[in-house]
Parts: C-alpha cells; structure tokens; sequence
C-alpha cells in the first residue's frame, strides 16, 4: 500500500511541476519554489518521467503535454545535463 501512496504523491508533485513550468504569469519563481521543497526532483530520473508523461498527454491534451515538457527542459536545463536536454528536445 505504501508504494501505491508513493507512486502517486510522486504523480502529483510531477504534475505540480508540469503546471509551474506553463504557468507564464508566474515565471520561474513557482517552479524555482517548488524545486527548493523537493530537491530530489533535480534528477535524470524526473527529466525522462516528465518526458514519458509528456508522450502519453500528447494525443489527449496538447496544453498539457507541453507543460510536461516545459518542465522536463527546465529540470534538464537546472540539472545541467545534456543528455537530458538533447533526448527532450529530440521529441518535442
């Protein structure tokens, strides 16, 4: 039961981070905030995730996919890694 809880807290704080990176009225400072209280975040892991989600949401919501995606390049770019960047970038 306690992996369920998990898997889906760590769906919600994805698409927390989804919403802050498309959210233009807020600039950064949401998703800058959200990252300080979930540094763990900062990682590969949820780079390829939010890319994951970002390909499943494409078909059904486009707005939504492009948050996802959003969020992935900006954790890419924060995390500095290239790969990250590159694998995001090639499927947009």
């Amino acid at each position: 039961m306690r992996t369920a809880n998990k898997k889906s807290e760590q769906l919600t704080l994805l698409s927390k981070l989804a919403r802050a990176a498309g959210d233009p009225a807020a600039g950064t400072a949401r998703l800058s905030a959200l990252l300080k209280r979930h540094p763990e975040l900062l990682s590969a892991e949820t780079v390829e995730r939010l890319a994951e989600s970002a390909r499943e949401k494409v078909r059904v919501d486009a707005h939504e996919s492009l948050q996802f995606a959003e969020a992935a390049l900006a954790i890419g770019r924060a995390i500095g890694n290239e790969e990250s960047r590159a694998r995001i970038a090639g499927q947009s």
